[in-house]
């Protein structure tokens, strides 16, 4: 798919994890790989955002934010200013259950809007979302002037919210994210039970 970049988003050490997330181990695996071998199956554009040389390791280009300490909206503007794609989907390295499937269906619902993102449980899952690289400019101007807030920023788009309970449906565990050591021992266990 020429016209997609992906990029992975890798922070620093989580408070709550004591370590990078994307670097845990997962069935001897480390998330990041079992992301990384999903999004090949759909492109060679693929990128991590992080500035920790760590993920050097798994040979795809690093691209660290540009403003510093804004959470999720840096990465994104990271991301955008980046890439050379008009379309790009960003994905949490701490999703250990996303498919390329999953990413493909969220693709095709994308339409003509600047951004797509599921709608889980009321929650806008923007760490799994796709961004046309025509938000740039606007995207840094809001940042630049204080907006740091996702829902705030996306407000300034063109957007679609689409059905995340439909996606989790048919990719069980879609959404799951790990914030906890207690949160990867039930990720190894759901791991063993998922086909």
């Amino acid at each position: 798919m020429q016209s997609l970049s992906i990029y992975i988003l890798a922070g620093g050490n989580s408070s709550r994890m004591g370590q990078d997330k994307g670097l845990l181990l997962l069935d001897q695996c480390s998330i990041m790989e079992t992301i990384l071998d999903e999004c090949k199956l759909i492109t060679p554009s693929i990128f991590i955002l992080t500035a920790n040389e760590k993920y050097a390791a798994f040979n795809y280009p690093l691209v660290p934010d540009n403003i510093q300490h804004i959470g999720p909206a840096g990465g994104i503007d990271a991301m955008l200013q980046h890439t050379q794609t008009e379309n790009n989907l960003i994905i949490s390295c701490d999703m250990p259950f996303v498919t390329h499937a999953a990413m493909l269906e969220l693709i095709s619902l994308q339409e003509d809007h600047d951004i797509t993102i599921p709608m889980f449980h009321d929650y806008p899952e923007a760490m799994f979302g796709l961004y046309k690289k025509q938000c740039k400019n606007k995207w840094r101007e809001l940042i630049e002037n204080g907006t740091h807030k996702m829902s705030s920023i996306i407000s300034h788009f063109t957007y679609k919210f689409v059905d995340g309970e439909f996606l989790e449906k048919k990719y069980p565990k879609l959404f799951t994210n790990i914030n906890t050591p207690e949160e990867l021992k039930q990720a190894q266990l759901w791991r063993q039970q998922l086909p």
